[in-house]
């Protein structure tokens, strides 16, 4: 089941990358409410199966190498800046809920999978190196709304 979410989800982001491709300015073209919808579900589908196999090691490993290349290309990609980038536009609740949604849905598995397993492994810490990068290029200010500060 978790080969089928992880390709939804691959396809899913590779267009959302393309479409932002096709129209750099962000446009509303370029995104899709739905689709944000369909990968926080998968997101969502993806975290519950690593929770409800948490005492297997070895299922949260093979769930982990088919993820967390996913959730690295989620954030060096920026694809969760990319809408955010839009709200100023939008000026929409519900496209705000979402990409905050999608953001914290990425890090719940990242998180999921590291918790349950003891450790971070090297395709996790790319993930980790990737948010590190993104901080630094300053593509994350939306965070600060995330944390109360």
């Amino acid at each position: 089941m978790n080969g089928l979410q992880s390709e939804s989800y691959r396809r899913l982001l590779q267009e959302t990358i393309e479409a932002r491709d096709k129209d750099p300015s962000g446009g509303l073209d370029a995104y899709d409410d739905e689709k944000t919808m369909v990968m926080m579900n998968v997101l969502k589908t993806i975290e519950q199966l690593v929770s409800s196999v948490r005492d297997k090691k070895d299922l949260v490993a093979q769930i982990e190498t088919m993820v967390a290349p996913l959730m690295e290309a989620t954030i060096r990609q920026n694809v969760v800046g990319t809408c955010s980038t839009l709200l100023s536009r939008v000026r929409s609740r519900l496209i705000k809920r979402e990409t905050t949604e999608l953001f914290d849905e990425t890090y719940e598995v990242l998180d999921s999978i590291s918790f349950f397993q003891e450790s971070i492994s090297p395709s996790i810490w790319a993930c980790f190196e990737a948010t590190y990068l993104q901080f630094k290029a300053g593509t994350l200010d939306h965070l600060h709304g995330q944390f109360k500060i």
